[in-house]
């Protein structure tokens, strides 16, 4: 259930905050976030709960490492290419950030020491988010179109 609130919550903030020209742009905002449980689901163990904390579900992808990066892989380079698909090209500082994302994500998987504790895995995933979401929107505002 929070998933869900979580959904509408999102997807309401932004057509708030950023007041897209189309509305369309915060139905699809409000799924994708819910949509990450599904992803949550595949590769959990069984520690997802889906009601009060009573039953927890997971399939458990994430015993399997190499499954588990692979699909994350698909689905980061799916989601660029359906994000580049409709639109004139790109400049290749994007492709390249994709790739080092790849590239992080390879490291950290198979050649990184494990995380000291589960608060250090935390705050550094959340630094790494950030930064990355930072550095994508740098590239984005520079390609973007100038006008006159």
């Amino acid at each position: 259930m929070s998933a869900l609130g979580w959904s509408v919550l999102v997807g309401t903030l932004y057509q708030v905050v950023v007041r897209p020209s189309h509305r369309r742009a915060a139905v699809i905002v409000g799924p994708a976030v819910f949509s990450h449980w599904f992803l949550d689901f595949i590769v959990h163990v069984p520690d997802l709960p889906l009601y009060d904390n009573s039953v927890k579900v997971g399939l458990g992808l994430w015993n399997k490492r190499g499954l588990t990066y692979a699909l994350e892989s698909a689905v980061r380079l799916g989601a660029m290419w359906i994000s580049f698909r409709d639109r004139p090209a790109r400049s290749t500082q994007t492709w390249l950030f994709g790739a080092l994302v790849l590239a992080i994500q390879v490291y950290n998987a198979f050649l990184a020491p494990p995380p000291t504790s589960g608060r250090v895995f935390a705050v550094t995933a959340l630094i790494a988010c950030a930064v990355f979401a930072v550095a994508i929107w740098w590239f984005e505002d520079r390609e973007a179109p100038r006008s006159a």
